[in-house]
């Protein structure tokens, strides 16, 4: 009778705990800088609504784009469970917008972080690439499991607003980084961003055509699981719902395996837009 109520306890802890650590949560979540001519939408007003957002939704991984360094501070003092790697992309310091990415300390340690800036000299702080109207940056970090020591290599990025070039030879530098950085080992990959480019556009369909040896998976396409609006970009309500468009992005590769994709409503329940985008949220397994 003993040694069965062991077998069974043992099973139990197999089936129930390693799946609890096999769960991995990530999201991308443009939060519009503070810009004093938004009005009603200015990020005093919408901060609290959009960090609460983010508490609710409680990911692993976050990576958050358009953070000035105010913005950056505040959102420290709402996110008490989460670290942040990232710095200014005007001057790698402190001015201009972060791609800060975040993560919860209750479950990673940083082995590694880095930025790089997406144009024809990535470790020149404040570089401007081609023909983008803004510099552009990328930051990522090596995370490490403090249960189970696995990794996994996180990278946030926003490609530019109005230079196709930069924004394909942006993507493929994101590619090149991320395989370096990894140092071409097969472990878990994610990668956040605001991609300005719709499902259709060619620098979307380059990074995931699985013909090229660094493609990604864009992991609404392959998650069995997708709920919400099919867009990200909303303007705060001013873009007509059949013109909005799918801007932001989870992508992945490696040991990776979604199991669910949440686009969240553009307002809270008291109807406070959180950003001009909608958070995008994707849970994995880590196979």
């Amino acid at each position: 009778m003993l040694l069965r109520l062991i077998i069974v306890l043992i099973s139990v802890c197999s089936a129930v705990l390693p799946s609890v650590a096999r769960e991995l949560t990530v999201t991308s979540f443009n939060i519009r800088y503070a810009n004093p001519a938004d009005g009603q939408y200015t990020w005093s007003a919408r901060a609290h609504a959009a960090c609460h957002a983010i508490n609710m939704i409680r990911p692993d991984i976050l990576g958050t784009q358009e953070v000035l360094h105010e913005q950056l501070l505040n959102m420290k003092s709402m996110l008490p469970s989460y670290a942040v790697v990232g710095v200014g992309r005007d001057d790698g310091r402190t001015q201009g917008e972060y791609a800060a990415l975040w993560y919860n300390t209750d479950r990673f340690e940083p082995a590694d972080s880095g930025n790089f800036w997406l144009s024809a000299t990535p470790l020149v702080a404040g570089s401007i690439g081609w023909d983008a109207a803004c510099v552009r940056i990328a930051t990522w970090a090596l995370l490490t499991d403090r249960t189970t020591g696995s990794q996994v290599l996180a990278l946030n990025t926003h490609l530019d607003h109005v230079g196709p070039v930069a924004r394909r030879l942006g993507a493929q530098l994101v590619l090149s980084m991320l395989d370096s950085i990894s140092g071409h080992r097969d472990i878990p990959v994610v990668v956040t961003g605001d991609f300005n480019s719709g499902p259709a556009d060619k620098v979307i369909i380059d990074i995931t055509d699985r013909s090229k040896p660094l493609w990604l998976n864009d992991s609404r396409t392959t998650a069995p699981s997708v709920e919400g609006p099919e867009w990200t970009f909303h303007d705060f309500g001013r873009v007509e719902p059949a013109q909005r468009e799918r801007i932001d992005y989870v992508f992945y590769r490696g040991p990776l395996r979604p199991l669910k994709y949440v686009t969240s409503q553009p307002a809270d329940t008291a109807g406070m837009f959180l950003s001009d985008h909608c958070p995008v949220t994707v849970t994995f397994n880590l196979d």
